[in-house]
């Protein structure tokens, strides 16, 4: 009850009295193993977790545990061992798709890029198609792009295609939201990185106007800043001078 309450201190300390006089009730160890890791005491919470499930009776085990000793193994970086308790927590429960994303994330972490993004792809088709909006694919654009810019050559181009095309259906699913844009400026930057091409500035353009118009840019100054060197490079290198002075005024 304590646990369920948040009173995770007073409730550890019940599951250490439980577990002075029966070390091997399941009961106590998985508290235990829950409470340091909401108290982010994850090398504990590791210890309890080998309790729980080495050293107990007949521990009937639940996506819960292996998600929570996931946790503990994550936030002590060994994200392998973490990576495959989540991978338990699946078999037990597949209708939790959201553990593919965490998953992901991890395999992204350890910058196993590809694994992450199959990963995420697999998340991704096992959603709702109405809880495919924007978000979920501006995390899969992000994850191409990172592939793209830490590669070189033709699969760096291919990633940084793809990031854009991503990029550009964000955009599209939400028009008001200057992150498709800015992001697509993004990938096109990278793909142009000499701004020869000038493949990213109607992108910067976009993303610029887009956040102009709110009442409260100014908590976005940063992207703007970025919009407008980008803008004031392109014009300087393209021999207009006078845009370019435009641009860096605003900076």
């Amino acid at each position: 009850v304590l646990f369920f309450k948040g009173d995770n201190a007073k409730s550890l300390e019940v599951s250490k009295l439980g577990f002075s006089k029966a070390p091997r009730n399941p009961v106590f160890n998985r508290l235990s193993m829950y409470n340091n890791v909401a108290l982010n005491n994850f090398d504990e919470a590791l210890v309890s977790a080998d309790l729980f499930f080495n050293k107990s009776d007949k521990a009937d085990v639940s996506y819960y545990d292996y998600t929570y000793y996931g946790q503990a193994l994550r936030k002590t970086k060994q994200l392998d061992l973490a990576i495959q308790q989540f991978e338990k927590a699946l078999q037990v429960d597949s209708s939790q798709v959201g553990f593919m994303k965490e998953i992901s994330d991890m395999q992204a972490e350890k910058r196993d890029t590809l694994k992450a993004i199959a990963s995420y792809q697999k998340y991704m088709s096992l959603l709702p198609a109405n809880k495919v909006n924007s978000e979920v694919l501006l995390n899969l654009g992000k994850l191409y792009m990172g592939y793209g810019n830490s590669t070189t050559g033709a699969t760096s181009k291919a990633s940084l295609l793809s990031a854009d095309s991503i990029f550009s259906k964000v955009a599209e699913l939400d028009p008001t939201n200057y992150l498709g844009n800015y992001y697509r400026a993004q990938a096109n930057s990278a793909l142009d990185p000499e701004t020869t091409l000038g493949l990213a500035k109607p992108y910067f353009e976009q993303t610029a106007k887009l956040i102009e118009a709110k009442t409260d840019f100014a908590r976005f100054n940063s992207v703007l800043v970025t919009c407008y060197s980008y803008l004031g490079i392109y014009y300087f290198k393209n021999d207009n001078n006078p845009e370019s002075k435009l641009y860096w005024n605003k900076v």
